[in-house]
């Protein structure tokens, strides 16, 4: 876990190095450019766990922190506030999920999926994020802003999309056939891999419910309502989280279908013919 360990000098803004390629790690993501991350708060306080490699901390104390600031902001934000804001959607959407390795025969550090269940909650704050009101607030434009949402929503969405595991409960369920002698002969370890496995696999189902169920119709919603008549711009962040051209058509189809707000993309050749 140490190599996805964010190490970020508070205050120094990143360009956007990334816009229009696909985000390969943690470490692509660009730190928010409009503001500097404020010296005390929530953010600063998500930063130092992160730090520190307090990952269930982590994914336990953000919930709240959004929630509180969340309530701040449907009354009068302060500039602060919305900073401090803006930096747990960055931290949230860079952070790694929780790592399990199978063959070791310790038991699994996490009780639960606190980091699937942040990463897929947040996307519901990204997309009624008041753009109009933070460009002013701030003193950036809007179209910054949008970029900015886009390519941490993208990052989310690449997250899951790339952890995914091919047949994982077919693999848990064959786990028994495949296990080594050595760990058949300690009956505790075989236990501890069996429930490995199944957690994998329970992760595995989570993260496609997520994707498919949450995230992906609101991420296309947010582009359209980003980026109007414009496709090439909303086909640009869909292969940043990871779509080929062979998924961008069943992606739109699926959340667009026949929905007059996106018929300028199932009109569009993206690589594929609609």
């Amino acid at each position: 876990m140490k190599n996805c360990i964010i190490n970020i000098m508070m205050g120094i803004a990143f360009s956007f190095g990334t816009v229009g390629q696909e985000i390969h790690s943690e470490q692509d993501l660009p730190a928010p450019s409009s503001s500097t991350m404020p010296k005390k708060g929530y953010a600063f306080q998500l930063k130092e766990m992160l730090d520190n490699e307090e990952w269930e901390k982590f994914y336990k104390s953000a919930p709240q922190f959004l929630k509180e600031l969340s309530n701040n902001l449907h009354d009068k934000k302060t500039k602060t506030e919305l900073k401090d804001f803006i930096w747990i959607l960055y931290f949230v959407s860079a952070a790694p999920l929780y790592e399990l390795e199978v063959y070791t025969d310790h038991n699994w550090p996490y009780n639960g999926d606190e980091d699937l269940l942040m990463k897929s909650t947040i996307t519901g704050y990204m997309v009624c994020f008041d753009v109009e009101n933070a460009s002013k607030l701030l003193g950036v434009s809007q179209q910054h802003l949008k970029n900015t949402i886009s390519i941490y929503f993208a990052s989310l969405l690449h997250t899951f999309k790339s952890s995914l595991i091919p047949d994982a409960d077919k693999q848990a369920a064959t786990f028994q056939h495949n296990i080594d002698e050595k760990a058949r002969a300690n009956f505790h370890a075989y236990q501890i891999r069996c429930s490995k496995y199944n957690s994998l696999a329970r992760r595995d189902n989570s993260m496609r419910f997520y994707m498919k169920s949450i995230m992906e119709s609101r991420f296309i919603d947010m582009l359209i309502k980003y980026f109007p008549d414009n496709s090439e711009e909303v086909i640009k962040y869909i292969k940043m989280a990871g779509y080929n051209d062979n998924e961008i058509a069943p992606l739109l189809e699926r959340t667009v279908g026949a929905a007059p707000k996106g018929s300028y993309l199932l009109k569009e050749k993206i690589g594929v013919e609609f």
